[in-house]
Formats: structure tokens, sequence, C-alpha cells
């Protein structure tokens, strides 16, 4: 790949190790941000300019401000989840104010897509014990309980992917960037030997396992696969990168919506077309 993609994109890297959220975080501080005032984004940062990366920084530097009452009590996989359920707050909160206004629209996607890949990132990086408890705080203190977990259901989609193209060698994974979520539909990259891959990830609520598939011809009905097809299109023109699209189906694993357990076939799925 260009060097323009690659220091435009993080590494997707599974650590050895998971981190436990400490007890007083868990028991005393969590509660709070949920009940801490949470205030629209500044209008300017939608509306002055089109720039996902800009918007995402106006966005980052309005947490921080919200944040500022928590500096030095957390750690720094703590402090990402203190930004998660902000972020699923200020997105519910442009929801309320109405999706018809451009710039609400706009938040919406922005938040939504930053939501969606710090939370595959939390999942990834911590112990898998506390996965449930915090699906489980966001429906019981969440006012859009519904919305929560769909948004937890997308988050774990993307990190079980991450974990079954980590189970074999696919050489390199690259996270999205904003631009990439929010305008090109675009949830991870690979790049392996010759060859580049956009992936457009959906989580699927009738099987347990994934299904992936490559996209070589543009379908004629609006569709998942029409929108990844597209994708990896303008991904391609805006990095000079031709991408192969794939459509990656990930399952919900039995009732647990917080599961990232693999199965064999999941690994399998991507492995024939990689």
């Amino acid at each position: 790949m260009f060097d323009y993609f690659v220091l435009s994109h993080r590494l997707a890297l599974i650590q050895g190790y998971r981190t436990r959220l400490r007890n007083n975080v868990i028991d005393k501080l969590f509660p709070a941000i949920w009940q801490t005032i949470i205030s629209p984004v500044p209008e300017n940062v939608f509306k002055n300019s089109r720039e996902a990366h800009l918007q995402v920084m106006g966005v980052e530097l309005h947490i921080a401000e919200l944040l500022n009452t928590f500096v030095g009590s957390l750690t720094p996989i703590e402090r990402r989840l203190f930004e998660i359920v902000i972020l699923h707050r200020l997105n519910c909160l442009y929801s309320c104010l109405g999706s018809q206004n451009p710039l609400n629209h706009r938040a919406i996607v922005i938040t939504g897509a930053m939501f969606q890949d710090r939370l595959a990132l939390q999942l990834l990086d911590t112990d898998e014990s506390q996965h449930g408890w915090i699906f489980v705080q966001g429906q019981q203190k969440s006012v859009a309980s519904h919305e929560w977990t769909i948004q937890f259901l997308g988050a774990c989609a993307l990190a079980r992917t991450i974990r079954a193209l980590s189970a074999i060698d696919t050489g390199r994974i690259y996270l999205s960037n904003i631009l990439d979520d929010a305008d090109f539909g675009v949830d991870l990259f690979i790049s392996r030997g010759s060859r580049d891959f956009a992936i457009s990830i959906k989580s699927q609520y009738t099987t347990t396992l994934m299904s992936v598939a490559a996209i070589s011809i543009r379908p004629l009905q609006d569709s998942h696969e029409q929108n990844i097809f597209d994708g990896a299109k303008l991904a391609g023109m805006h990095y000079s990168i031709p991408f192969i699209p794939l459509l990656a189906i990930v399952g919900r694993n039995g009732t647990q919506p917080f599961d990232l357990t693999l199965h064999k076939e999941d690994v399998e799925a991507f492995r024939r077309w990689l």
C-alpha cells in the first residue's frame, strides 16, 4: 500500500492480555458519567467544515471538556469507555433533535462511527468477563436502550471480524478512519501481498456464523453489496489503491450479543477469499 494510506490508518493489533476495569471505577465513577449533563457539540464543528477528520477533532475536544472532572482518575482504557458512553449519549441527543436537519444528521453519522470504532477496540482490550457488565449497564442507563443494543451488536461484529482475521495469516489489517467509515462505508482494510481488500461488516440476528463474499460486479438494486462495491471504488480513488470489495455478514453468538467467541467456520469464511 502507498505511504499516504499507511500514515493515515492504524493497524488492528490484538493484545496478548486483557485489562480489567477497576472496582472503584465500576462502582463510583462509571455511574456518574451517565448522569453528567451532556451539551451538543458546538454547531460550527459540523457547519464550518465537511472534512470528517476535522469534525472528529471537534467532537473529541468537546468530549475532553466533558471529561475534565475525571482527569487523573482513569486509565487510558477506562477513559475510552467513558468516551464511548458520551458518544452514545451525544448520538441519542442529535437523534432527538431531528435527523432531518443536515447538521444533526452529520453529527449522528460521525458520533455513531466514533462509538462503534471505540467500542470494538474496548471489547478487544477489556477482560471478557466484563463485556456483559458493559452491555447491561448501557441497557439499564441509556434513554435509548434499543439503540445501545444495535450499536453494541455492530461493535461486536467488528471486533469478532478482527479476531477472525488475526487468526489467519492475512497480512496487515487496518482499521478504517472516520472518512472511510462515515463516507465510504468501509469498516476494515486488508493488505495481503499484491491484493488489497476493503471490507464492510454487517451484523445478522438470524445466524451464529460469519459469511464472506467478494462483490466483483455492482448490483443493480440498492443493497449492502452495492454499498461496499461503491465504497471500495470511492476509497480506491481517494487512496489510489484498487481495493477488492468484501461483504462480511457476522452472526450473533446465541443469546449473548457481547460474546466474541470464534468458530472454525468463521475463520474459514475469510480464508477462502484472502
